[in-house]
């Protein structure tokens, strides 16, 4: 991965290879929710639910190690999710749409039975979903943890539009196009090439809409109240200096904005704390876990 264009491919379009040989246990469901099936990973447990939400072009191949040992350690129930177009999730036709895509979460989650007592873990673009998801279901959440999350607060320190000029050029090297070449023509070259994988379709999808259109769409979200919040931010530079300084500092003002948040700093980590520090993940779960039951 270029560190240059480490922005696009980590929040929209990001192709890690993440483990895929780890203690996994549960089992797999095709859930049909909306006008699209949804793949979960369920660990059975108790009645408190913890709901993984990957990173932005990741699926839950980034929680195949931690998520056992969450269930092991809570005896809660866990769940993992493809996004639509991510791992055996089908690819939808149209643009993702934020609002939607939690729609269809939550059609799956109760087809489950998984609709109440929910903790939200959510990594980098995640975190930006978790907070639509508790936004519009905040009686049936308890807790949140976001990691390394993409925030509201990004958008005003760095600017939607700063953020969409920096991420065109790994854009266009995902889809195997020209960097110099506009958007537009970057969006209509790929969309009739018919040699691009479901992952690079998946995140086209992802990316056609721009930051301000989503920023549009999440700054009216409001995070519930009175429930116990944890935000872990990376403590080892992954971006270039500017874009760094603004991620810490949107990271520090986003947790003072939420009375009784934790930051804590994963000392060791870029942005990948789930394969760098888990234990940072897998400790702060059980932490709000504990301070629930």
């Amino acid at each position: 991965m270029l560190r240059k264009y480490t922005l696009i491919l980590a929040f929209f379009l990001s192709s890690a290879i993440l483990a895929q040989n780890g203690n996994r246990i549960g089992f797999d469901t095709l859930v049909l929710a909306g006008k699209t099936h949804l793949n979960f990973h369920i660990i059975k447990g108790g009645d408190i639910t913890i709901l993984f939400e990957s990173g932005g072009g990741m699926d839950i191949s980034e929680w195949v190690d931690i998520a056992p040992l969450v269930a092991k350690t809570t005896t809660a129930t866990v769940v993992c999710y493809d996004r639509a177009g991510f791992g055996k999730s089908d690819l939808p036709d149209e643009p993702q749409n934020m609002q939607i895509e939690s729609d269809w979460l939550w059609k799956g989650l109760t087809k489950l039975g998984l609709n109440r007592n929910l903790i939200l873990a959510g990594h980098s673009f995640g975190g930006w979903m978790i907070r639509m998801t508790a936004s519009q279901h905040p009686d049936a959440v308890i807790g949140m943890l976001f990691i390394d999350p993409f925030t509201n607060e990004i958008c005003e320190l760095m600017g939607a539009e700063t953020i969409d000029n920096f991420q065109k050029p790994g854009l266009a090297q995902v889809l195997g196009a020209n960097q110099n070449d506009s958007y537009e023509k970057i969006f209509a070259d790929a969309a009739n090439n018919n040699n691009l994988t479901k992952l690079q379709k998946a995140g086209l999808r992802m990316a056609i809409n721009s930051t301000k259109q989503k920023y549009d769409l999440m700054k009216s979200t409001r995070i519930p109240g009175n429930i116990p919040i944890k935000i872990i931010t990376s403590g080892k530079q992954w971006l270039p200096d500017d874009f760094w300084t603004e991620w810490r500092a949107a990271h520090d003002k986003f947790a003072k904005s939420i009375p009784g948040a934790e930051l804590i700093i994963a000392d060791k980590s870029d942005h990948m704390i789930s394969l760098r520090q888990p234990e940072l993940i897998i400790n702060a779960i059980v932490d709000i876990y504990k301070s629930i039951k």
